[in-house]
């Protein structure tokens, strides 16, 4: 929905996300999963250049890879982009990241 209707959003904070292609709507998670740690064409991203994004993704997730948060971190412009973009890969956390991105204040 994000990259249908960037305009919806004020800002998109993504947490143990990944950008994939569109894909039709039957697909299974197996290959969904190994789509997110594909290389994000940053083209595919540039309806988002604007949008402020902070993700999380915690490095010991065994459900969705960390690489897809690090992929679409590069490909919406990394460190180079400021303030506007930030990825926070929390330390021995597996997939429940959502309660430690949800209790940060700085997101609100």
């Amino acid at each position: 929905l994000l990259h249908a209707r960037p305009s919806l959003f004020a800002a998109a904070v993504p947490i143990c996300g990944a950008f994939t292609p569109a894909v039709p709507r039957r697909t299974g998670l197996p290959t969904l999963l190994a789509l997110a740690t594909r290389a994000v064409d940053a083209e595919a991203v540039q309806r988002l250049a604007g949008l402020p994004v902070w993700l999380f993704h915690g490095d010991k997730d065994k459900i969705v890879d960390v690489a897809g948060s690090r992929n679409a971190f590069r490909a919406l412009g990394g460190e180079a982009r400021g303030e506007d973009l930030r990825m926070t890969i929390c330390a021995g956390v597996a997939h429940n990241v959502w309660d430690l991105a949800y209790e940060t204040p700085e997101v609100y």
